[in-house]
């Protein structure tokens, strides 16, 4: 079942394109459509010089991450729930999105959450979407995620530790 706080996780046979081994962080999930943020794609573009433009002095690490093919002048934190802002959406599971000024002023001066990534765009998929590729495509498979697992590795790695998540929680259904 897709709901708020859950991931999607790319099944081994979709392998090309930005949703090729991409874990996404599920945000919304109601009868207007899906709404999500792919969390282990660094962006090609470099967190410092967009912060920089922004008048901002970022020295927290580069690391932007391409969160969807959607809106991608958006710049969103998702975050464990130990921070808010003026514009924050809390999800089950302990997880968060900020996306405002405040959330870079606040970080900035220390006040931060325990764990967080920043991204640029979104993914959404129409009412039924997601539910068809899941289910008739193959294309998905969903967990329930874990702080270390969404913000402590990136790439194929944490696809992988995606993977093997979907795996535990499957096996422990039937054991």
């Amino acid at each position: 079942m897709v709901s708020p706080g859950k991931i999607l996780v790319a099944h081994p046979n979709l392998e090309s394109g930005l949703f090729g081994k991409s874990v996404i962080l599920i945000t919304e999930a109601h009868q207007t459509g899906t709404v999500g943020f792919i969390m282990n794609k660094p962006s090609p573009h470099n967190l410092n010089q967009i912060m920089q433009e922004r008048g901002i002095s970022w020295e927290l690490g580069d690391v932007l991450y391409q969160g969807g093919p959607l809106n991608t002048s958006a710049l969103v934190m998702v975050h464990t729930e130990d921070f808010s802002s003026s514009n924050t959406m809390y999800l089950p599971g302990g997880l968060a999105i900020s996306s405002d000024e405040l959330m870079i002023e606040k970080v900035l001066m220390g006040n931060r959450p325990n764990a967080f990534r920043l991204v640029t765009g979104i993914c959404s998929w129409a009412p039924g979407q997601i539910q068809q590729e899941i289910n008739h495509n193959k294309s998905w498979l969903t967990a329930t995620p874990n702080d270390a697992m969404l913000f402590n590795s990136t790439g194929l790695k944490q696809w992988r530790k995606a993977l093997n998540l979907v795996a535990s929680e499957t096996t422990a259904q039937y054991f």
